[in-house]
């Protein structure tokens, strides 16, 4: 499972960051048993500097909700919620913020329900509330594995009327479902929004969902396609009804299995990771304009440069990408890299090598917080459990 589960605040100090400018501290060490491990979804911070991520192994078993707050010697951990498998188990996703500093995400697996999800559940969707002296998490949905999907895996996206949105990477017709969840008399109602088909179009979604506006949302999934190796697919309102496009098929020599966070869009163009493929079989990166509906792979994974990327990419003001491979750099544990257009050519630079002392096998989209660019890895570090980290400039 460890191998499967897997805009921004401007940093001013990394635009034109050189791999050898940035150093990397280790806010964490996640050490299992009863305390937080393998922190697969990455961090979201508050307004008061703290971090919070989703563990999936921890706690009573089940996984964990937990905080990093900044202190004068380093960073305290905290355990929020632990998972109880009713409640779900085994979140991988990040955590989502509302506007009263509420936390909503996803468990892939439990919440244990009759028929087809009463051995390890089909997976919950649940928030985090602040309450006098601590939180209190409730369950929104629980996944029957039917038509309403199984198994959600991806951050969830709010809109406007505060209905949420996501992705279940089964159910449905066989090949996962697209949510919503709208509040409703005291509590929350579940409708799916789309069932994938599968066989020559999208299958199996797995990196949540990006808005294209007011009833267009961009994703990306697994499988399906022409040669099921995954796609890049648009969603569109019409009406009552939603209507699916594919605007790519991947071919393996652009890369297979896009696997990572949702897909960034900036200025009318899609940009993500292909966890496989390409020429060098290591994965890669790659662009899609929307308007002119040209796909471009601006990275190839080779080892040495990163390989199988899983998390998404981020992007600062001056368009420079920065994303994280699972494998690969000096070591093989994995790298931060980061991505500039120079000129019309997309070049690549490495900002960190893993060597898993200080943590190995990344996973999730990393964030600006500060001016410094933070993420975790779902290994190494002192008990192996993950860290978490940060890159700053010097």
């Amino acid at each position: 499972m460890k191998s499967q589960i897997l805009l921004v605040l401007l940093a001013v100090i990394f635009t034109g960051l050189r791999a050898s400018a940035a150093t990397e501290t280790v806010l964490h060490n996640f050490a299992g048993g009863a305390y937080s491990e393998f922190p697969y979804g990455g961090l979201v911070f508050d307004s008061s500097g703290n971090a919070y991520g989703t563990a999936s192994g921890g706690g009573l078993g089940y996984g964990t909700i937990y905080q990093l707050a900044p202190s004068g010697s380093g960073w305290t951990a905290k355990i929020l919620y632990s998972f109880d498998n009713v409640s779900g188990a085994y979140p991988s996703g990040p955590l989502l913020f509302d506007a009263a500093g509420d936390l909503y995400g996803v468990a892939t697996y439990g919440g244990i329900k009759a028929g087809i999800c009463q051995t390890t559940g089909c997976g919950t969707v649940f928030e985090l509330q602040r309450v006098s002296g601590g939180w209190n998490l409730i369950v929104l949905y629980k996944f029957t594995g039917g038509s309403d999907g199984a198994y959600p895996n991806s951050k969830l996206l709010r809109d406007g009327s505060g209905n949420l949105f996501g992705t279940a990477y089964f159910g449905g017709l066989g090949y996962g479902t697209v949510f919503e969840l709208s509040p409703s008399s005291g509590g929350w109602k579940e409708s799916t929004v789309y069932r994938f088909i599968g066989g020559s179009q999208a299958a199996n979604p797995v990196n949540g969902l990006t808005s294209g506006g007011v009833g267009i949302f961009y994703g990306a999934t697994g499988y399906g396609g022409s040669r099921n190796l995954g796609t890049v697919y648009q969603l569109t309102r019409t009406g009552s009804d939603w209507k699916e496009t594919d605007l790519h098929s991947f071919s393996g020599a652009d890369g297979e299995s896009p696997l990572g966070g949702a897909l960034l869009l900036r200025e009318g163009t899609l940009y993500g990771t292909a966890n496989s493929g390409g020429p060098h079989l290591q994965g890669t990166a790659f662009s899609l304009s929307l308007s002119e509906q040209t796909f471009t792979t601006i990275c190839s994974f080779s080892g040495p440069n990163g390989s199988s990327p899983n998390g998404g990419v981020i992007s600062d003001s001056a368009g420079n990408l920065y994303g994280i491979t699972v494998f690969g750099g000096s070591a093989g544990y994995g790298v931060v890299f980061v991505l500039r257009n120079i000129n019309g050519v997309w070049q690549e630079s490495l900002l960190h090598s893993f060597d898993g002392t200080d943590g190995s096998q990344p996973i999730g989209t990393p964030t600006f917080h500060g001016g410094a660019l933070f993420g975790t890895t779902s290994g190494g570090g002192e008990w192996d459990g993950g860290v978490a980290w940060q890159l700053t400039a010097h």
